[in-house]
């Protein structure tokens, strides 16, 4: 990966060749871990985060079930949940006001007189 990232002949230095070979399983470590990290912020994808899921959705514990049930139970709840915007409660429609002032119940400036 690490070779792709930079121009031919660069990488075929034989420094840069030694040091891509040392650097790039680390990076290849990382990179997995951040897929599983990725994953977990999925139901559809979720392993060791399934029981944050479970708890958010009110889902109660079940030790006898599989890890595709268990999913199936999250999605199932998530998509039987009403939008989060039908939960807020409804605010009534404010007047706009082009001078605060007025809005404060300050008297407005008179403009000066012409004279």
């Amino acid at each position: 990966m690490l070779k792709k990232s930079v121009p031919p002949f660069v990488a075929q230095m034989r420094e840069m060749a030694e040091l891509f070979g040392a650097e790039q399983p680390e990076l290849d470590r990382l990179e997995g871990i951040l897929t599983e990290l990725l994953a977990q912020f999925y139901i559809k994808t979720a392993t060791y985060s399934l029981n944050q899921w479970e708890q958010d959705f009110g889902i109660a514990e079940n030790p006898e079930l599989t890890q595709e049930q268990r999913r199936a139970a999250a999605r199932r709840r998530n998509l039987s949940r009403s939008p989060r915007s039908a939960m807020l409660p409804a605010v009534p429609p404010q007047p706009l006001h082009r001078n605060r002032r007025a809005r404060r119940g300050a008297p407005r400036s008179q403009p000066p007189a012409a004279g």
